[in-house]
């Protein structure tokens, strides 16, 4: 299972971490079609795919993935 934000392909440089430490880092945050996508290049196969839209309490878009190797 994998469970990751999700976006519209941006590119994010970041200067605190969790607990407002400081830490520069950068991410990305792509759309959960193209992850999907990564996933089955890498040779496994998609079975579910939940994609969580932001409300209370989140702030951004959070998908979750379920992936398995062929058998």
């Amino acid at each position: 299972m994998l469970v990751c934000r999700v976006g519209k392909a941006e590119h994010l440089r970041r200067t605190l971490a969790y607990g407002n430490h400081p830490a520069h880092f950068e991410s990305y945050r792509l759309p959960a079609d193209r992850i999907s996508e990564l996933l089955e290049d890498a040779g496994l196969i998609v079975s579910a795919r939940l994609v969580q839209a932001p409300g209370e309490g989140i702030k951004g878009t959070i998908a979750s993935f379920m992936a398995r190797k062929p058998e």
